[in-house]
């Protein structure tokens, strides 16, 4: 094989750090990338669609029906509108929670190939998971979630130098695109 034909990783230089990519992502100091706040979107939309399609194939599609019968918060038939939230909330917990656990990031950030890691780019500890995991319920409560705190995270990052959310800041954590990663902290991604 020819010496200009090899395959080079590019990292950028000290001029490029900080600078943003034509995807809206930035590059960390420490030389990885982090995800643009469309990229995280469009991830955590993805893995609601996972929460939804599994309570609603376990449920027959009551759990999607009843969640948002808001005509249904009048009548008598209120504890089965709390007990729908309150089993989806609880499924968004332990969805987020095992599957960075198991895969160190969620279905959604794998599709889109972005991981959470630590600030200084180490994988997260299985508690680190389950507290971040529980922070981001935030997102999933009944309109004020994703319309609020949602679509103001959203602001946040496109427009905070560190590209952190309220959950990111309050855990420590950052939110990169995987192939940036160090190798060791790319062999805990499943």
């Amino acid at each position: 094989m020819a010496a200009d034909s090899a395959t080079t990783l590019h990292v950028p230089n000290v001029e490029s750090r900080g600078k943003i990519t034509e995807d809206g992502e930035i590059w960390a100091p420490e030389g990885v990338l982090q995800a643009s706040a469309q990229k995280r979107a469009a991830a955590y939309l993805l893995d609601l669609l996972v929460i939804e399609g599994v309570l609603a194939l376990l449920t027959a599609g009551r759990s999607i029906s009843t969640k948002w019968a808001f005509s249904l918060i009048i009548t008598s038939s209120w504890p089965a509108v709390l007990v729908t939230w309150i089993g989806f909330l609880g499924a968004h917990g332990v969805y987020f929670q095992l599957t960075g656990i198991w895969l160190g990031r969620s279905l959604g950030q794998r599709w889109f190939r972005l991981a959470v890691v630590n600030a200084d780019a180490t994988p997260l500890s299985d508690r680190r998971w389950g507290k971040r995991s529980w922070a981001k319920l935030i997102y999933a409560f009944p309109l004020i979630g994703p319309l609020g705190f949602g679509i103001a995270d959203l602001i946040r990052i496109n427009r905070s130098e560190n590209h952190q959310s309220l959950v990111d800041r309050r855990s420590s954590t950052i939110v990169a695109v995987a192939y940036t990663l160090p190798l060791v902290t790319r062999r805990h991604l499943g």
